[in-house]
């Protein structure tokens, strides 16, 4: 076997190059009148896919919040006031030093013992491209050569000796670099501050109602107003317990005395266990929301708790042995009326814990803000939306067009809309026409995860849908 060229270990040594240079931290924003604000003009480097803004609304008190990035600095624009947010002044100078003190022996140790081991200092080669190529001094390639023949006969892992240590160092401090953070740094703050706060992210839209889009995607927003479509989106709302008839996820369902718990369709049935449970009449009143779908009655979720929590991926995706989707068009809000309990699933500890996304005992209620949004970039649409060739990545053009879409939408739980995906698009391979109904995404605060950070959708066709007809749903997640 070829053994590697001495430059690739020696090399790492550069990985500490950047130890100790961590984040910005964000400076207090400074205060901002509206004009000012509004006269702000796009930077000369910035670039049209960088440009970006970002609309959210409050779940409690339906305060509405904007934040802008120019490709430099991020605006904050709530309840009337706007404050900007920079990154720090970067000081070179002192960034450097604490590089340079953050490469202390040990690891500097760690590396020589690992170069001296690997038997890269054997190859003929080695000396020439460490010493003319990487600028390394002969005497310590020297030193190298005499500790791992000394090392080959006394303790492999002995430590270097001081002096050679001293010579190490002392070349890999000088070769340091360090670099200011990326430009959006304020703006990712900030969002994250948002997000933090409970907030729920939307479409951003203009003041005249038109979609907002950056510069890169102005080419494209005839063909993508022409995809925009109602959709729901749903947060949690922990701090409140949601009543059994009540919009939710996990816990116990809305279910009449005496009414049978849903079962698997395997040959020796099952208990499943319940998702989630959405209230149309709240989420949907008169159907101003959704017009195609319900506008009273729930809709019930159900999964088999399994290593792929009841999904059966050698299966057509709506052959549902292992979940269930339930719509129920009449709901009698009195408590005295409905069971106050669960059927628990069948299984061991280790079948319950990691056969489902989530605690199925906890439940935290579910609240919805109507949106409006264009097809996403997951969706296998975009390809045509957006004119991508097959391998879009590999075109400059085309991967930004298509990275500017990921970031002006959000993600998250929503009815109806365009679907979000970790990784591709299934309906492809699956044939017929398949639109979203309901997807819950992985949430901290619903104590959900699908797999590692994964999504989980249903979809219906919309003939299906409109004929209130839940019988033939398709149930799919993924993760990354």
């Amino acid at each position: 076997m070829k053994k590697p060229r001495p430059s690739t270990l020696l090399l790492l040594g550069a990985v500490l190059l950047v130890v100790g240079v961590g984040c910005q931290v964000a400076q207090k924003p400074a205060a901002l009148n509206l004009a000012e604000a509004k006269s702000m003009t796009q930077p000369q480097n910035s670039r049209p896919e960088d440009i970006q803004l970002q609309q959210w609304v409050d779940p409690a008190t339906g305060e509405r919040v904007n934040l802008s990035f120019d490709g430099q600095k991020a605006v904050l624009e709530r309840g009337g006031k706007i404050s900007v947010h920079e990154n720090p002044p970067f000081d070179e100078a002192a960034e450097l030093a604490r590089a340079q003190r953050d490469m202390d022996d040990s690891m500097l140790a760690f590396t020589l013992q690992n170069t001296v081991q690997s038997g890269l200092l054997d190859d003929p080669q080695g000396r020439k491209m460490a010493v003319e190529e990487q600028g390394m001094p002969p005497e310590l390639w020297d030193g190298l050569i005499n500790w791992n023949a000394v090392r080959q006969k006394d303790a492999p892992w002995q430590d270097p000796p001081p002096a050679l240590l001293k010579l190490y160092g002392t070349w890999m401090r000088q070769r340091v670099t360090v670099a200011p953070p990326p430009a959006t740094t304020s703006f990712d703050e900030q969002a994250q501050m948002l997000r933090e706060a409970g907030l729920l992210r939307l479409t951003p839209h203009r003041p005249d109602g038109a979609l907002w889009l950056p510069p890169v995607l102005e080419p494209h927003r005839a063909a993508l107003q022409a995809t925009e479509k109602p959709v729901l989106r749903l947060v949690a709302q922990s701090q409140r317990q949601p009543k059994l008839w009540e919009s939710k996820v996990g816990g116990v369902p809305y279910r009449k005395r005496g009414a049978a718990w849903p079962m698997s369709r395997e040959a020796q049935p099952r208990p499943l266990v319940f998702l989630a449970q959405l209230n149309m009449a709240e989420l949907n009143p008169q159907g101003k929301n959704l017009p195609d779908f319900p506008d009273h009655g729930l809709l019930q979720f159900f999964i088999l708790n399994t290593d792929l929590y009841g999904a059966e991926m050698d299966r057509r995706p709506d052959e549902d042995l292992g979940f269930r989707v339930l719509y129920l068009p009449e709901v009698v809000q009195d408590e005295s009326q409905l069971e106050a309990g669960v059927v628990e699933p069948l299984g061991d500890q280790f079948e319950l814990e990691d056969g489902l996304p989530f605690n199925y005992r906890k439940t935290v209620a579910l609240s919805a803000f109507a949106d409006r949004a264009p097809v996403g970039s997951s969706d296998h649409a975009q390809f045509a939306v957006l004119g991508l060739p097959k391998n879009y990545w590999e075109d400059e053009t085309a991967s930004r067009a298509s990275e500017a879409l990921f970031r002006l939408l959000p993600e998250g739980h929503k009815l109806g809309g365009s679907p979000d995906f970790t990784q591709a698009d299934p309906r492809p391979q699956w044939g017929g026409d398949w639109q979203l109904l309901f997807q819950l995404d992985s949430d901290s605060r619903l104590g959900l995860m699908w797999g590692d950070m994964g999504i989980g959708n249903f979809f219906i066709h919309p003939d299906d849908l409109r004929r209130r007809d839940f019988s033939r749903v398709a149930y799919h997640w993924d993760c990354g």
